[in-house]
């Protein structure tokens, strides 16, 4: 276990492990949640490659998880496990959602690049103005 996070009401408890290194820092992994009422885990984006989820984060109400994944931005329904995918690069490799890349990490230590509030997911897309990239309903 690398880190861990409590949702805001504390029922829920989310791990990260089997952390691998992007550029300076072990930013990318396997994320679980862990329910402390039910006593269950479950993984979070188990549908995505080993070890490629990025920065995920409870929603405010703690139902779901966004996370990035080979550049997108991804939201998972905890109780349906179904994830539905925000962004999209169109197969670019200079489309960046959700994160930065080195020069934001280095010169601006900046790394994370999305947001929950309370009705959708922020994500800066790398230019110089925030986009709203979807609405999720609370």
């Amino acid at each position: 276990m690398r880190n861990f996070s409590f949702s805001e009401d504390g029922g829920k408890l989310l791990i990260y492990t089997n952390t691998k290194r992007v550029w300076r820092y072990n930013t990318k992994g396997d994320y679980w949640v862990y329910d402390i009422g039910a006593r269950t885990f479950r993984q979070v984006g188990k549908e995505r490659p080993a070890s490629s989820l990025m920065f995920a984060k409870f929603s405010p109400d703690g139902s779901r998880v966004a996370y990035t994944s080979e550049h997108n931005v991804y939201v998972e329904d905890l109780s349906s496990g179904q994830a539905k995918c925000l962004t999209s690069t169109n197969d670019s490799r200079k489309l960046i959602n959700g994160t930065f890349d080195w020069v934001y990490e280095e010169e601006l230590d900046c790394r994370d690049g999305f947001r929950w509030s309370p009705i959708a997911v922020i994500s800066h897309t790398g230019r110089s103005m925030p986009t709203r990239s979807g609405i999720i309903s609370c």
